[in-house]
């Protein structure tokens, strides 16, 4: 009589089994990020270059892009040294002991970050002056970027 209760109490159980439902429980969770006010020059500009010339007898001028990437909405302003080879008197490409006079600008000194690249330009002039000895002349200058 026991071995028939206990297969009759299994028998039952195995249909309780059977009959038991998967339970979902769930949980919400957050997702985050903070954004900080940073620029970056995301392109940096290329040579001026103003060619091979045999006189300086005119005004020469030539330029470069750049980009800058900031976040959206945040102002910057932008600025150029007077280069490497200054003397005093302003920038000049030199060459050994003999220079070239130029002078560099930027299309803006500020502008207002969108979260994407903006492109700005240099421009370079060279005004009419004595023609140096023949050779390449070069100076190095640095635009820097204040946010």
């Amino acid at each position: 009589m026991n071995k028939m209760r206990l297969m009759a109490a299994l028998a039952a159980l195995g249909m309780m089994a059977g009959a038991a439902q998967a339970v979902t429980v769930s949980s919400n969770f957050t997702v985050q990020i903070t954004i900080v006010n940073e620029c970056k020059i995301t392109t940096a500009p290329g040579t001026i270059d103003f060619g091979s010339q045999g006189l300086l007898d005119t005004t020469l001028t030539a330029s470069t892009t750049f980009g800058v990437t900031c976040t959206n909405g945040w102002g910057y302003t932008m600025a150029l040294n007077t280069g490497a080879n200054d003397n005093g008197s302003g920038p000049r490409m030199v060459n050994g002991s003999e220079d070239v006079a130029y002078s560099a600008a930027l299309s803006t000194a500020s502008d207002t970050g969108t979260g994407s690249e903006q492109t700005h330009t240099i421009t370079a002039t060279v005004a009419a002056q004595a023609t140096p000895t023949a050779g390449t002349y070069t100076d190095t200058m640095t635009v820097t970027v204040t946010y």
